[in-house]
C-alpha cells in the first residue's frame, strides 16, 4: 500500500515506507478527526471544536483553511480532502489505517 496510517499511539503517515510530516499537534488532531468521520461532510464548527474545544481563537477558522489545505496536499493522491458547503469530506482510496485492522489485531 502506498500510503499508511497510524492513528493509534502516536499519529504517523508513511508513504512506501518513507515518513510524511503531517504537521503540528492541531494539524495532525483534524486529520484524524475527519479520517475518523469519513465519508460524512462535517462542518466547520465541528472541526474547529474537534481541534480546538470550546475556547477555539478568533483566527480558528483561517487556521482550519490552512490546515486543510496542508493536509490535502500531503495526503493527495490517495485522500481527497473536499471542501462541501461549509464542511469538509475525506474521501479515502487505497489506503491502511492501524484502526481499521483492529478486529483483526484482537482476534
Amino acid at each position: 500500500m502506498p500510503l499508511e496510517l497510524t492513528l493509534l499511539g502516536s499519529v504517523s503517515a508513511r508513504r512506501f515506507d518513507e515518513p510524511l510530516d503531517l504537521g503540528g499537534p492541531k494539524q495532525r488532531a483534524l486529520a484524524v478527526f475527519l479520517l475518523l468521520r469519513s465519508p460524512d461532510v462535517i462542518p466547520s464548527y465541528d472541526c474547529i471544536e474537534a481541534v480546538w474545544g470550546l475556547d477555539a481563537p478568533d483566527g480558528a477558522i483561517r487556521s482550519l483553511r490552512t490546515y486543510v489545505s496542508n493536509l490535502r496536499r500531503i495526503l493527495a493522491p490517495e485522500i481527497e480532502l473536499e471542501s462541501m458547503g461549509n464542511g469538509y469530506r475525506m474521501v479515502r482510496r487505497d489506503i491502511v489505517v492501524d484502526v481499521d485492522r483492529i478486529g483483526e489485531l484482537l482476534d
